[in-house]
């Protein structure tokens, strides 16, 4: 079952991910995210920020209408070889109440825009037309 992303971020649905942390932080982060897009990332541009950090490499996925929808991660390589391909791995898609993802995403190298970017927007044409033909 989907949440509204109000719901979420307010409490008012039972969930707690977000519930520890401090109440002005919360609400800046709420205010700061701007639902332009059909499919939003919520976090996307925070773990791009920090040079892909793992503890930020997931996040909501958000409708324009405020519906989230699922959980989008970054799942890295576990089998990478240092300097040869340790920025491999997959954006996932887990549909919110599961455990396990139902879309996948992979991507070469996380230093190439244009490697990471295909993979994203495959990966965000993908949900999208899962959410359009009624989930």
């Amino acid at each position: 079952m989907a949440r509204n992303y109000d719901d979420l971020w307010n409490g008012s649905d039972g969930h707690t991910a977000h519930s520890g942390l401090p109440h002005s932080l919360r609400s800046l982060t709420w205010d700061s995210m701007e639902l332009i897009y059909p499919i939003n990332f919520e976090g996307h541009e925070e773990w791009l920020d920090s040079g892909y950090a793992v503890s930020l490499a997931s996040g909501d996925v958000i409708t324009r209408d405020g519906e989230v929808l699922g959980t989008w991660r970054v799942a890295y390589n576990p089998e990478a070889k240092p300097g040869v391909d340790d920025g491999s791995g997959c954006f996932e898609f887990i549909v919110d109440g599961q455990s396990a993802p139902i879309f996948l995403a992979g991507f070469a190298s996380l230093d190439s825009r244009i490697n990471q970017g295909t993979a994203l927007s495959y990966f965000t044409r993908t949900i999208r037309d899962w959410h359009e033909a009624g989930s």
